[in-house]
């Protein structure tokens, strides 16, 4: 059990967003799967696991891969180097080493990398609509990539180890469980809220929005009237919002602020993603959290525990 880690899959609603304009999608950190619900198909895990298989047996690899009773987890498939462990029905959250802190590591990672981005570019929206527009598919989808390359191996054990209920008389070093956003993000994006128009609720909804959510396709017999009622109209493949679409970042010839040079590294990293060049996107991604962490430490200060929730 060494901790390793596959490359995510990502589910959107369009097959080519506004945001991936003139990029091949084979050339992105991540597998981009497609939907109109961009939920979880049997077909795209199907597809998944066919692939899996391959790879495993191009390595020479027999393996175990363990899977919970999600009606999008195909019960029935010929793999030749995989087999499927289903894990008992309604125990997710006990067994499933996802839930043991896999998927928490990950959120707290993104949503840092996240908080950093808005931050930065909270001076220049006049509202929270405007802010939001500032965040891309494709800069989420590099966000997520980089925050699931800093989940460590020793976290993935670790998670594994408790999963199974392994007994280990000395756990290797694991990241803390207790280990919150930093007080200091939260402060900030908290003072900016009233003049761009965030309410408490919506403050507070950010941190819960996930909770909740359907990522995967449900039998007819789970599905209730509430759902259907909660669910968006259907989109078409391409039909997506012109508030999602970046407008060009316009490079100029001299840098002389963060905010300038945080806009390069993007226009650099899609350059970079044209090119299939995933050492240099690698280095830019670390260069635009260098950069941002740069500008905030000039405007912020740690805040205490009696500042925040005074």
């Amino acid at each position: 059990m060494n901790g390793e880690k596959e490359p995510l899959l990502i589910i959107g609603k369009a097959a080519r967003p506004r945001a991936f304009k003139n990029i091949d999608l084979n050339k992105l950190p991540v597998m981009w799967k497609f939907n109109k619900k961009a939920w979880m198909t049997v077909d795209i895990m199907t597809e998944w696991l066919r692939d899996f298989d391959r790879q495993m047996g191009a390595q020479k690899r027999q393996i175990l891969l363990f899977l919970d009773n999600a009606c999008s987890h195909p019960k029935e498939i010929n793999l030749k180097n995989i087999k499927l462990c289903f894990l008992p029905p309604n125990c997710t959250s006990v067994c499933q080493p996802l839930d043991q802190g896999i998927i928490k590591n990950f959120k707290f990672n993104y949503r840092t990398l996240l908080l950093k981005h808005l931050l930065v570019n909270i001076d220049d929206a006049n509202s929270a609509q405007d802010l939001v527009k500032i965040i891309t598919l494709l800069d989420a989808i590099f966000y997520a990539n980089k925050a699931w390359s800093e989940v460590t191996s020793v976290t993935i054990k670790n998670c594994f180890k408790n999963a199974f209920h392994i007994e280990n008389s000395k756990l290797e070093e694991q990241y803390d469980p207790e280990e919150e956003l930093p007080l200091s993000l939260l402060a900030e994006i908290y003072k900016k809220k009233v003049p761009l128009g965030i309410t408490q609720e919506s403050f507070e909804n950010f941190f819960i929005m996930d909770q909740n959510l359907f990522v995967e396709e449900m039998q007819e017999e789970f599905v209730s009237d509430s759902i259907l009622k909660n669910m968006d109209v259907e989109k078409s493949e391409s039909d997506e919002s012109d508030d999602d679409q970046e407008s060009a970042a316009e490079i100029e010839c001299s840098i002389n602020t963060y905010n300038e040079a945080i806009k390069s590294v993007k226009a650099l990293r899609v350059f970079s993603l044209h090119q299939g060049d995933t050492k240099a996107l690698k280095m830019l991604s670390n260069l635009e959290i260098h950069y941002q962490e740069a500008f905030l430490k000039r405007k912020i200060r740690q805040t205490t525990l009696d500042e925040f929730l005074s």
